[in-house]
């Protein structure tokens, strides 16, 4: 990938820049997963079960919520290492809320948090999902 365009430079002109991107696809019969890329999927993925978790408590059906959310969380669970421990978080975040929600002990506050996990994940709001987690986890 080629893009050219023309920029100000830091003394006020114009100038001409040409920046190129390799891209590559593996040709193989098994292709080749990018763990980056199967993790913004889980996270879209997440943000999914998230919204049809709050529908399903919205008809007051607190145990299809649970399962939805709990079956998010397994998926995710039996995802390769390198994203399940990129994922760890929001496994923990989607069993804990799943348990809430089997109790019928899901306030509006966690419906609240719930909804802005799913817009972050499905805007791509990283820098905000650090901040908005409940689940605090130990740096190692």
């Amino acid at each position: 990938v080629t893009v050219s365009a023309y920029v100000l430079a830091a003394d006020g002109g114009i100038e001409h820049q040409v920046v190129r991107i390799p891209v590559a696809a593996p040709l193989s019969r098994d292709g080749h997963a990018e763990p980056e890329v199967r993790r913004e999927m889980m996270l879209l993925g997440a943000a999914k079960a998230r919204r049809e978790a709050l529908t399903l408590r919205d008809r007051g059906d607190f145990g299809g919520a649970s399962a939805v959310l709990g079956t998010m969380a397994e998926t995710l669970a039996a995802a390769p290492p390198m994203v399940r421990e990129a994922m760890a978080e929001q496994i923990d975040d989607l069993r804990a809320l799943s348990a809430k929600m089997g109790s019928a002990d899901f306030t509006l506050a966690d419906a609240k948090y719930a909804a802005q996990r799913a817009y972050n994940a499905s805007r791509g709001k990283r820098a905000y999902e650090a901040k908005l987690s409940r689940v605090r986890r130990k740096r190692t």
